[in-house]
């Protein structure tokens, strides 16, 4: 259903202009000059973070990359995102982070906690490169060994469109009245 292989099939959120094409955000260059929407988003929640940190706090988006961090920082890691089909042709697009806080080994428990309650502000809406904002949904975290995960959504709807079919050339006809008179 997804496959862009298998037809052109558009997508656009319905609060925003972004236009989707095979997973694809088309953003007026084109249909390959687009960017992917989570990537979109990831920008989003990396921005915010430094508007909201500054340099403070380093922001890395690639969770494989735990060794040579500089600490404090934050890992960025992209959930399993999925869609679902409500009516018609709108779908729910489930959009699933988890940002890992990397602290110095001096940080207590309250400290973690405090930043855990700036992050929920910090990640209630993001702006996205477009200018549009989405709001963070599911928001929930928790401390593990002493890290802390915290987990944000951004869910948005769009609409499947198809591109419209060819339609039929002109068509000439000649009608006469019996007679010969037009």
């Amino acid at each position: 259903m997804w496959d862009p292989i298998s037809g052109p099939i558009l997508f656009y959120s319905t609060s925003s202009i972004l236009f989707f094409k095979g997973g694809e955000v088309i953003d007026g260059e084109g249909e390959n000059g687009g960017i992917n929407m989570l990537s979109m988003i990831q920008n989003g929640i990396v921005a915010k973070l430094e508007q909201e940190f500054g340099t403070k706090i380093n922001v890395y988006v690639d969770e494989g990359v735990e060794q040579g961090l500089t600490k404090p920082c934050f890992l960025i890691a992209i959930g399993n995102p999925s869609v679902s089909q409500k009516i018609g042709s709108r779908f729910l697009g489930h959009h699933p982070f988890r940002i890992k806080y990397l602290g110095m080994s001096s940080q207590n428990n309250l400290e973690i906690q405090m930043l855990a309650q700036d992050l929920y502000e910090a990640l209630d809406i993001i702006t996205l490169s477009n200018g549009d904002k989405l709001r963070g949904t599911k928001m929930r975290h928790e401390l593990v060994n002493g890290e802390l995960q915290f987990d944000v959504n951004y869910d948005m709807y769009v609409r499947k469109v198809e591109e419209p079919k060819e339609l039929m050339g002109t068509l000439a006809v000649n009608n006469l009245i019996k007679g010969g008179k037009v």
